[in-house]
């Protein structure tokens, strides 16, 4: 077991690894193709528990039939298509009893993402760029980004979290995350030449049935408290999409805070769907609109497809 604060959303691909921080452990992107194997891995959630873990939570790659079971700790399933479709992401979620959400409050928040799942439509990219750009900003993307200053991105970061982050914001982590060729940034810069809105695409692979299964996680968005409200978050989810729509990827989702109305637009209009709700899952604040209490927050996910975000950049062109 890796005792390790990691800068990465994805995390160990198929390994569990203990998240202190976070009071929890995670198991990353197993595939399981049995109901036997499934059982087994839900059981062992239970092992895991101790004085400084409340929580286990597991993504894994299961097989459809085994979805129209009763699986025990679902949180969210996002369907695979093309030559995935016989398959499903799902994550499994465990909670000790000091950790668990109000039902109500969940209820509330769930209804919430559905609304804005149901009633709000993908945005163009092209025009949620060049929105930002009139304004007078740069919008820059790619794998690895060595200009940036990474005080700058740490400043950043603790003020659109308040300190209170899933990675410690050191220089180290920072810096690479920055500079890992695996993950895609994007940045809206000011007329300063500072970052004052960030993005991030953590891309990986594993492989199922004998191919490969490309995916991408969207995770560590954040913008200054004085340029919020702008467009600057919708812009660097624009050229994210933009940038993975160019590469092979098979899926792409995202974790938002469930609480915060705004996050969840963008992910909307960003060309995601809504999958479930990931209960009391990591340490994390920020702007609240429904208010949870506590320093574990709920997280919504968010997902398309490889292939239904070509189709949504071939109308966009």
């Amino acid at each position: 077991m890796i005792e390790k604060n990691l800068a990465s959303s994805v995390g160990i691909i198929g390994r569990s690894y203990s998240d202190p921080g976070n009071e929890r452990v995670k198991f990353c992107t197993d595939l399981i193709t049995d109901i036997s194997t499934l059982n087994k891995r839900n059981k062992s959630f239970l092992k895991e528990f101790n004085d400084g873990i409340s929580r286990v939570t597991g993504r894994f790659i299961i097989r459809d039939g085994l979805i129209a079971r009763d699986i025990p700790n679902l949180e969210a399933r996002i369907p695979l298509d093309g030559e995935f479709d016989d398959f499903s992401l799902v994550y499994l979620g465990i909670n000790s009893f000091t950790r668990m959400e109000d039902k109500f409050l969940i209820a509330a928040e769930v209804s919430m993402a559905k609304s804005i799942d149901d009633n709000i439509k993908t945005i163009s990219y092209n025009n949620a760029i060049k929105r930002i750009k009139d304004k007078g900003f740069s919008v820059v993307s790619g794998n690895v980004l060595k200009d940036i200053d990474p005080n700058n991105i740490i400043e950043l970061y603790n003020e659109a979290y308040k300190g209170s982050y899933t990675f410690d914001l050191t220089h180290e982590n920072v810096t690479n995350l920055l500079n890992n060729p695996n993950n895609i940034k994007a940045v809206v810069v000011n007329s300063d030449g500072k970052v004052v809105s960030i993005g991030v695409a953590e891309v990986s692979k594993c492989s199922l049935s004998g191919r490969d299964f490309r995916f991408a996680e969207l995770s560590d968005a954040a913008t200054y408290d004085s340029y919020k409200r702008m467009g600057l978050y919708t812009a660097t989810s624009s050229a994210l999409m933009q940038r993975l729509a160019e590469e092979d990827i098979d899926l792409i989702y995202g974790e938002a805070r469930a609480c915060h109305k705004g996050v969840n637009l963008v992910c909307r209009r960003s060309g995601r769907n809504f999958y479930g709700l990931l209960n009391k899952h990591c340490k994390i604040s920020g702007e609240k609109d429904i208010n949870e209490f506590g320093p574990y927050e709920n997280l919504n996910v968010w997902a398309v497809t490889g292939s239904k975000l070509k189709k949504i950049m071939e109308m966009d062109n």
